[in-house]
């Protein structure tokens, strides 16, 4: 019974240790993104993969806060946002893919702050990432991105 329960924390404590090494060796930088073999989304790339709509979710890098927005095929967003206290909030706004390929959008929220950004989009091992710039040293964040 002892060797039982024994047996099973020790696999418990692997599979955790093997879960945290998993996310440890997520790419931080561009840099580490394309060393691993990830690929910047060209315009087109892009363009075709938000055709007809899409969400978009992942953490704002920063502020912490969780967002899911969904970019309509007409260009329009909405979406919601959480802090990380817990506050959450709606987002209204617009987006495009600019001629460098970034995916911008234009948004604001529900107590009326503007915000705008351009961001990179990456592909590896077939999880997207986003960063605001595609200098090797540019941190990149992980983004789920849902076909509508």
């Amino acid at each position: 019974m002892i060797k039982t329960r024994a047996l099973s924390a020790l696999a418990a404590l692997a599979f955790v240790m093997s879960v945290s090494a998993a996310f440890a060796q997520q790419p931080a930088t561009v840099g580490d993104l394309i060393g691993k073999g990830g690929k910047k989304l060209t315009k087109e790339q892009l363009s075709a993969l938000l055709k007809g709509g899409a969400t978009v979710s992942g953490v704002q890098e920063g502020s912490g806060a969780r967002f899911s927005n969904t970019l309509n095929a007409d260009g329009s967003v909405k979406g919601t946002a959480v802090r990380t206290g817990g506050e959450k909030f709606e987002l209204t706004g617009k987006w495009s893919v600019n001629d460098k390929g970034q995916l911008c959008s234009d948004l604001t929220p529900g107590w009326g702050r503007h915000f705008d950004s351009c961001n990179f989009f990456f592909i590896l091992d077939n999880a997207h990432y986003a960063s605001q710039s595609d200098e090797k040293t540019a941190a990149v964040m992980i983004r789920e991105i849902k076909k509508k």
